[in-house]
């Protein structure tokens, strides 16, 4: 079998260091040392940006990922979609879309060293995260 690149696009202006898909995979998530988190939508064959999440840390954003939920409230059915991004100063912020909109939802702190992964359990009841020991 062949591999043949659909697509490339410069992410960041620095080092990107990790991208991934969305749930419905119509956008990716990239992050870097730019200290931030890039969504990308496809327009056509191109990939544009959609959204800037930055301002957070104070070091580099080493992954991300995406979680998409349903929750019910009041029997209506509702779609939470989060974000996970973790970053070399140790900490690990959370973002939750409201309104069209995403908004921190939870810093969360407890690792000595630079957080280098996350993961989100399949539930979306857990996230996993791992860092440098010594």
């Amino acid at each position: 079998s062949r591999i043949t690149l659909l697509s490339s696009f410069q992410a960041h202006d620095s080092r990107a260091w990790y991208s991934s898909w969305s749930p419905d995979g119509n956008e990716i998530l990239t992050c870097g040392a730019d200290k931030s988190v890039k969504i990308w939508g496809r327009m056509g064959d191109s990939w544009v940006l959609k959204e800037t999440l930055d301002g957070l840390h104070s070091k580099s954003i080493r992954s991300c990922e995406n979680l998409q939920m349903e929750s019910r409230r009041d029997g209506v059915r509702l779609m939470c979609r989060y974000i996970a991004a973790a970053s070399f100063d140790s900490n690990i912020s959370v973002y939750r879309k409201e309104n069209e909109e995403w908004k921190l939802f939870t810093m969360l702190e407890g690792h000595v060293n630079e957080v280098k992964n996350v993961c989100w359990s399949r539930d979306g009841k857990l996230l996993a995260s791992c860092s440098r020991y010594l």
